[in-house]
């Protein structure tokens, strides 16, 4: 078994091509931090391929820029290379991607590796780019100059894919060099000893001199756009307005996709409850099985449209845009600009944004970072806004609900970021790179595919958990079954249980039904649908009537205050156990998830409590 590693510059289209020549999917963007872990995929039988995270040079600050540095100076010290395997570690060559349109920063790395002698492929991605600007190259040349092969790809020219993939396999067949081993503080010292930068500055003049025979013109559309986009009053006007018509959007196009659904499952049920079955079996398959699966799917168009409109920001190019425009103001609060980007992928999931605060230059960023990530309104959080909002706005104005508490959310984090600059203040001085690629048509193929994958993580991930907790809940509301007609679920085990515990929530203005589906929210925030649906014994809630039931019941229950009271309490609760088990795997203990637990929970119940006591 061969392997090679793909490296090279954030945002140079690296996990575009790892996509491409290996067929595995895999998270891409146009801003710096996303590919915070290392991917392990397959051109052939016998040749491995492995995408790195991004760096810009072998001095590295972040985390993510180290663990790379390390792969490849063989500093294998690192544990976060502990999970490749000896044969992955010892790769036979580097394939270093660089944005043809920004040749000057990306032929840094190249020169690096030319220093230390290491087997090197240069790759040109963006080819098309570059030449729709009009730069033009001796590729001959460059190869001469560099003293390694040089190929140019693009990601809509599927045969410079293919040559790409023939020039690696072919490598692969040559005489591996053996790379020495060196230590990272010592590469540090090299680089500051002998003067790596300037040295470098000057080879990378001296090559574009002799191999770019037309240069390339500015990017005019991109400097357009930006005019307005980052302008200091249009560029965050038109960034609300843009998140409230995405918002706006999951609930007016995601309809007619969830209609189809719930009357999908409405006519099962029905179905079912022709079969004669047993009493309690069929119970048990309308109320639990088919219940838990329609609770989780009939809500997944919605999380569907939220990855495809966050997955066509990254790839136009706008997401950098969103952190340029907050950088100043994150700075302000402790946090650098880079932050924000942690934050803004939590909108879809916590625990990617969690991972990304790797990008990060300092521990104490990072952990700041991590516990404010869980403030953000993931998408797990959705599906109980959408029926909450449901219960007392009109149509028209759920989006602008909806876009108040994404709004909420975010600014909690920055009050809790601020209050932690105090707390844990911040000792970082150093600069920070954030790059602003220019503006380019999204990949379609790239965007479906990301969404696909997004969404069949969260069936899998939340889907399990919904539907094993819907089936648990079904047995705790079922039993014992009841002697008499008027018995409702509080003769139950789960009615006994909520009794215990419901006097701790009733400052709050939740009765003992509102306590039993909060219960296994803990454990996934989607499940509250389908557990509310139980509890208020709406037989067919997956159904479009169903649901209306269900919001009908809500509404004539319960007074305005409580409905607030639980939106801000599904705002700051504590999520769900996989974002914990994530935030233990990052900070490598017990500690933080705890406190981001304790913290989190007395702020969901302090702030609930305020709200219900202003709203009578």
């Amino acid at each position: 078994m061969t392997t090679f590693a793909l490296v090279g510059a954030p945002n140079s289209g690296k996990s575009t091509l790892f996509n491409l020549l290996t067929g595995k999917n895999q998270k891409i963007a146009n801003y710096p931090g996303v590919t915070v872990e290392s991917s392990i995929g397959k051109l052939d039988q016998h040749t491995t391929l492995i995408d790195l995270p991004g760096l810009y040079g072998l001095k590295t600050n972040s985390l993510d820029e180290a663990i790379t540095r390390d792969y490849i100076i063989k500093d294998h010290d690192n544990k976060h290379l502990k999970k490749f395997s000896e044969a992955e570690l010892d790769y036979h060559t580097l394939v270093v991607v660089a944005d043809s349109t920004k040749l000057e920063r990306s032929l840094y790395l190249c020169l690096e590796l030319k220093k230390m002698k290491i087997p090197t492929i240069l790759v040109l991605n963006r080819v098309d780019l570059a030449q729709e600007r009009g730069q033009e190259i001796n590729l001959s040349v460059l190869e001469d100059e560099l003293n390694i092969p040089v190929l140019e790809t693009s990601r809509f020219d599927l045969n410079s894919i293919e040559q790409l993939k023939e020039k690696i396999q072919k490598t692969s067949s040559d005489t591996k060099t053996k790379v020495q081993s060196i230590n990272a503080s010592k590469i540090n010292h090299l680089i500051n000893v002998d003067n790596w930068s300037q040295e470098n500055f000057k080879a990378i003049d001296n090559v574009l001199a002799k191999s770019i025979k037309k240069k390339i013109t500015p990017d005019s559309l991109s400097n357009k756009l930006d005019s307005f986009l980052l302008h200091s009053v249009l560029g965050p006007l038109l960034l609300l307005i843009l998140l409230y018509v995405i918002f706006q959007t999951l609930f007016e196009f995601a309809g007619p996709f969830q209609d189809f659904i719930t009357d999908s499952f409405d006519g099962i049920a029905s179905w079912v409850t022709t079969l004669g079955l047993n009493e309690t079996l069929q119970s048990f398959i309308v109320d639990g099985v088919i219940a838990g699966l329609g609770g989780t799917i009939v809500f997944l168009p919605q999380i569907i449209f939220l990855f495809f409109f966050i997955g066509i920001m990254e790839e136009t190019g706008y997401m950098s845009r969103v952190a340029y425009l907050l950088d100043s103001f994150m700075i302000k609060l402790g946090l650098p600009g880079k932050a924000i980007i942690p934050l803004l992928s939590s909108h879809a999931c916590a625990i990617p944004g969690i991972m990304s605060s790797r990008s990060l230059n300092n521990e104490r960023d990072r952990i700041i970072t991590t516990l404010i990530a869980p403030l953000t309104a993931c998408a797990a959080r959705l599906p109980v806004y959408v029926l909450l909002l449901a219960c007392f706005l009109p149509l028209k104005y759920q989006g602008l609900g909806l876009l108040g508490l994404y709004l909420l959310g975010i600014l909690s984090s920055f009050i809790i970021a601020f209050i932690m600059k105090f707390i844990k203040p911040s000792t970082n001085v150093q600069s920070h790179i954030l790059e602003l690629p220019s503006y380019q048509f999204p990949n379609m193929k790239m965007v479906l595919k990301n969404v696909w994958n997004n969404a069949l993580v969260f069936i899998k991930n939340a889907g399990t958990v919904i539907l094993a907790l819907t089936i648990v809940l079904w047995v705790l509301t079922y039993f014992p079954k009841r002697t008499a007609p008027n018995e409702g679920i509080e003769h139950s085990y789960a009615g006994k249980i909520a009794n215990v515990i419901q006097p701790a929530f009733e400052p709050l203005g939740f009765d003992h039904k509102l306590t039993v589906a909060l219960i296994p929210s803990f454990a996934a925030r989607e499940v509250m649908v389908s557990t509310m649906a139980t509890v208020m014994s709406v037989d067919d809630a997956e159904s479009d009537s169903g649901l209306g039931k269900l919001k009908e019941k809500l509404a004539s229950q319960y007074s305005l205050g409580v409905f607030l009271a639980l939106l801000v309490w599904f705002v700051f609760a504590p999520q769900c156990i996989s974002t914990f088990a994530v935030i233990k795997r990052e900070t490598y203990g017990y500690k933080w998830p705890i406190i981001t637990f304790a913290y989190t929970l007395v702020l969901a119940y302090l702030l609930a409590f305020l709200v219900k006591s202003l709203v009578a």
